[in-house]
């Protein structure tokens, strides 16, 4: 029967016998894109970030993962303590990079949870990835399918399949970012700009910025910061110390 036969079935018969190259190439695709997504979402990950975790294990104060869309490990943010220093090191599994910032603890204006702003490169990030899991996953029936538009291929399911996981997906994903996160502001004197520092922190994979987890983190942070102010003032006043 041709591809042409407008008899054909919505979902059609199973065909073992006949692998057209569009049939190959889709199921070479899809061995291809989940090799990719194991190695770049799993095997680095682990590698990369678990030795990070052993290097600052002794002065974190806190760790975590910074997820895509609260799933996909992209990166993983720390933060520690050196004396009167507040450290940030932010790596980014995309680019091998690492963000950082390292301020004194007196120079912290505020912290406070909230939740991840969704920026426009995240926007796009989700369209085309979300495109990108939708032809990864209407591929699939080309295992039982022949996925050249003819007789033995289901091409209106897997054409559902593809654009209902687009859609579905990228809403999940704009959703999803908007998990908490630590938002810092601090200021290295009174005349230099204010600065913000974004964090992803534990407890964030979530998106109530007040569960305990997060509440400790600040306040643990906040007392750092009243401390190094008093030792500071106690420098400028001693007359302070002993009132």
């Amino acid at each position: 029967m041709s591809g042409n036969d407008t008899s054909q079935p919505i979902w059609p018969p199973s065909n073992f016998e006949l692998w057209p190259l569009t049939r190959i190439a889709a199921l070479v695709v899809n061995g291809i894109l989940t090799l990719a997504f194991i190695w770049f979402l799993v095997i680095i990950p682990i590698a990369h970030f678990g030795n990070q975790k052993r290097k600052l294990s002794t002065v974190m104060i806190s760790d975590s993962y910074a997820r895509r869309w609260g799933l996909i490990v992209y990166g993983k943010d720390v933060i520690r303590l050196i004396e009167n220093q507040f450290t940030f090191d932010g790596y980014r599994i995309c680019c091998f990079c690492l963000q950082k910032a390292q301020f004194e603890y007196k120079d912290i204006l505020s912290v406070e949870a909230v939740r991840n702003p969704l920026w426009p490169y995240g926007l796009i990030w989700a369209f085309f990835s979300s495109c990108l899991c939708g032809i990864w996953l209407h591929f699939w029936p080309c295992i039982w399918w022949t996925c050249d538009w003819g007789y033995y291929d289901g091409q209106g399911v897997r054409g559902g399949i593809w654009f209902g996981s687009w859609a579905l997906l990228f809403i999940l994903m704009c959703f999803r970012t908007r998990t908490a996160i630590l938002l810092i502001k601090y200021q290295y004197h009174s005349e230099s700009p204010v600065c913000e520092q974004y964090i992803h922190i534990k407890g964030g994979n979530c998106y109530d910025t007040e569960n305990e987890e997060i509440k400790t983190l600040i306040n643990k942070i906040n007392a750092f910061r009243d401390h190094w102010r008093d030792v500071d003032n106690n420098k400028e006043h001693p007359s302070l110390r002993d009132s």
